[in-house]
């Protein structure tokens, strides 16, 4: 008889440091401003994440390089992030890199939220990046 050997649920997402990037979730809010309806995006909510770059090119729009990439974002399960998947338009995810003691935002698109290995543990999110 065979013995299996034991796959942690989460392959190793639980380990100290393994979630290390803070990230932002935005959504879309509605305020009118001078009597004018302004669309923009406000802090909803805020997680610990991994983030992996999964793909990713260069391309030129209009005489200027600009950079596509899809990422895995890994966090902490919460159930209110499934109501993304049915308005990801009015959601985007926003974290930031400092380079030369300058900080940066990066904003991605939400593609797909899914729960990860089940169990309500975590939950992974499948973001590109917003040109």
């Amino acid at each position: 008889m065979a013995t299996t050997k034991y796959q942690p649920l989460s392959r190793g997402v639980d380990s100290v440091g393994v979630l290390d990037r803070k990230v932002v979730l935005e959504k879309l809010t509605e305020s009118i401003v001078r009597g004018s309806v302004k669309m923009d995006f406000a802090d909803w909510k805020t997680k610990w994440a991994n983030i992996r770059e999964t793909t990713g090119n260069e391309v030129d729009v209009g005489g200027a390089e600009s950079s596509t990439g899809l990422i895995e974002v890994m966090i902490r399960y919460d159930k209110d992030l499934f109501d993304i998947g049915k308005n990801a338009e009015t959601y985007r995810l926003r974290f930031s890199t400092i380079a030369t003691n300058q900080t940066h935002s990066q904003y991605y698109n939400i593609l797909r939220v899914s729960e990860f290995e089940g169990r309500k543990r975590f939950m992974k999110l499948i973001c590109n990046r917003v040109r």
